[in-house]
Parts: C-alpha cells; sequence; structure tokens
C-alpha cells in the first residue's frame, strides 16, 4: 500500500489563489534551494534539470546569492 507524504507548502499566505505554472515553478525551485543550503549542482540534480538551465531558471527568477 502507497501511503501520501505530505507535500511540502512552497506557496505562502497571500500568493494568488490561481498561481501560474512559472509562479509554482519559481516557488518550488527557490524551496529546492532552500532545502539544498543553495548547493546548485545538487538542486539542478534534484530537479531533474541540467545546472545551466538552473542558472537560467534562478537569473529568470531574480534569485540572490545571498537569498534565503
Amino acid at each position: 500500500r502507497l501511503s501520501a507524504a505530505k507535500a511540502p507548502t512552497v506557496l505562502k499566505q497571500g500568493d494568488p489563489t490561481d498561481p501560474t505554472l512559472q509562479s509554482i515553478e519559481k516557488a518550488y525551485i527557490y524551496y529546492v534551494m532552500d532545502q539544498n543550503k543553495g548547493n546548485k549542482a545538487k538542486v539542478a540534480k534534484i530537479l531533474g534539470i541540467d545546472s545551466s538551465t538552473l542558472y537560467r531558471k534562478l537569473e529568470r527568477y531574480g534569485w540572490k546569492k545571498d537569498e534565503k
């Protein structure tokens, strides 16, 4: 029997009730970055994307090096 794991909450109070796929992706990438202390190589592997793709997405979403 499969058990349902509790999904992490990546959207916060005050976020739109109908979020776009892009806003969900951004929130999830930020969540994974935070959980992995900004280790981009590890985050890219977890997300199943190339590290160059992760770098482009972080740039597009305005990720700052010191952001947590």
